[in-house]
C-alpha cells in the first residue's frame, strides 16, 4: 500500500472515526458536564493530530533511506573500482 499523504494511514483513518464517535457521544444532551466533554473532545483530536505528525516523520525517513541507499551504492562502486585497479 502506497502512502502519499497522512489520510492514507489506517491509523489516522481510525483516529478520525474515534474523533467522530467522541463528538457524537459528548454532544448529546445527556452529557451534562461541558468542561469534561470539551476535554475529552480535545484529547481525541490530539490523537488524530499526532497521527498527522507521523506523516512528516515517515516522509523524512523515506528521504533518509534513499540517501543512505545512494551512499551505499557509491561506496560499493568505489570499492569495486579500487579492487579492479589492484
Amino acid at each position: 500500500m502506497r502512502i502519499d499523504k497522512f489520510e492514507d494511514l489506517i491509523a489516522w483513518q481510525e483516529a478520525r472515526k474515534s474523533v467522530n464517535l467522541v463528538y457524537d457521544i459528548t454532544q448529546k444532551n445527556s452529557f451534562k458536564d461541558f468542561v469534561i466533554a470539551n476535554q475529552i473532545q480535545k484529547a481525541a483530536v490530539s490523537v488524530m493530530i499526532s497521527k498527522n505528525e507521523f506523516q512528516d516523520i515517515y516522509t523524512q525517513s523515506v528521504k533518509t533511506n534513499k540517501l543512505i541507499n545512494g551512499l551505499i551504492k557509491n561506496v560499493k562502486y568505489q570499492i569495486t573500482r579500487e579492487h579492479e585497479n589492484l
